[in-house]
């Protein structure tokens, strides 16, 4: 596992923060205690944000050929590999900013599609780390673990295994018919939202193909 990172700009003090679930950061105001989908954050000199993005969710795609790297061989094209990762590096490092305007401190991307090297680092905002490589112990929510991490978001995610309607539909790969979790079939997003809520980081965001969004609704 490789991370890289710039130096990151210093951002807020100590005041309280408000996260909205499947929400966004709201640095400005925060609704009265206790109304529902909101929590107050503690007090803190971090709020670090955990960004896990993958391919076959992201705007344009619809087929394994575009997100299938060209050293696979076989079904490929390098054109279309190369026009499908800079988009995936462009909606990350859109997210990426809008953490960071939203308050966060420091920001780190998972590049979570295939092999995990698919990420054109020198695209993302300056001051954003990144982690590459599939040999990460937390796989596509590596980071989570770290202290201060107040989120996770979740970019160019897809439908699970067995969606029908799902253009790239699966689950890690193409053996899994379907998961279940205390009778609810789902997918990537689900079972990293269950590994980053063991660290305790709420999923604040996500973003993909329309049968994926309707699954994680």
């Amino acid at each position: 596992t490789n991370e890289a990172n710039t130096p990151a700009p210093q951002r807020g003090g100590r005041a309280s923060r408000c996260v909205r679930i499947h929400g966004r950061v709201d640095g400005t105001t925060c609704p009265a205690p206790g109304r529902p989908g909101w929590r107050r954050l503690p007090a803190m000199t971090e709020r670090r944000v955990v960004i896990s993005v993958d391919m076959e969710g992201m705007t344009g795609v619809s087929s394994w050929v575009q997100v299938s790297p060209p050293e696979f061989g076989g079904l490929v094209s390098g054109a279309e590999y190369e026009r499908a990762r800079e988009r995936m590096t462009l909606e990350a490092a859109a997210a990426a900013q809008g953490a960071l305007d939203a308050g966060a401190t420091d920001v780190l991307v998972n590049d979570s599609h295939d092999t995990m090297r698919n990420l054109i680092p020198e695209l993302l905002p300056d001051g954003v780390r990144f982690t590459t490589g599939n040999d990460k112990p937390l796989s596509m929510v590596q980071g989570v673990q770290e202290a201060g991490v107040v989120g996770l978001l979740f970019v160019g995610y897809h439908a699970r295994a067995g969606s029908v309607r799902g253009p790239l539909a699966h689950t890690w790969n193409g053996f899994v018919r379907d998961v279940v979790v205390n009778g609810v079939s789902t997918g990537e997003y689900g079972l990293n939202a269950l590994l980053a809520g063991h660290y305790g980081v709420p999923g604040l965001f996500a973003s993909g193909d329309d049968v994926a969004m309707g699954e994680i609704t």
